[in-house]
């Protein structure tokens, strides 16, 4: 009943045939800017090492003002042995990574593009990690990409 209440407020005056026209009222609410979130996991792996995973991460959505996207994300977290007559395993891990999406093409050269259905994107990321198996090895890691998201 409640929506048949609400089509019938939407209903306005019949057309030149008598058919009555529908009106549609959309109520939009913009996200946020920026925001920040927080998450606490728990880890448990096949070669039995078991522990807590923190996560962090900010995103800006309008970073330079022209609608950019840009988010920094941490992540810390400490395996054990959970098992199985292991000792000395601990590890720990912790990385970081930042992320910029620009609603444009960001090129060295001239891209054209005629299509405005879709708004072309460039991509670019950027990442350092340390993973230490102590008592075994260290891995320290750095990632970059670049590219492109358009039809």
């Amino acid at each position: 009943d409640a929506l048949a209440q609400r089509v019938s407020q939407c209903l306005v005056d019949a057309d030149s045939a008598g058919i009555p026209r529908l009106e549609p009222h959309m109520y939009l609410t913009p996200l946020p800017t920026k925001n920040i979130r927080f998450e606490l996991q728990g880890v448990s792996k096949s070669n039995n090492l078991a522990g807590p995973v923190f996560t962090s991460s900010f995103r800006n959505r309008n970073l330079f003002g022209g609608a950019e996207l840009f988010t920094l994300s941490v992540e810390a977290g400490y395996e054990t042995p959970s098992g199985g007559g292991q000792t000395g395993g601990n590890s720990y891990e912790i990385s970081t990574r930042g992320e910029l999406e620009l609603p444009k093409f960001f090129a060295p050269f001239r891209i054209d593009y005629t299509s405005s259905l879709f708004v072309p994107k460039t991509r670019m990321v950027f990442g350092l990690s340390q993973l230490n198996r102590l008592k075994y090895y260290q891995l320290f890691s750095v990632d970059a990409s670049f590219g492109y998201n358009w039809k």
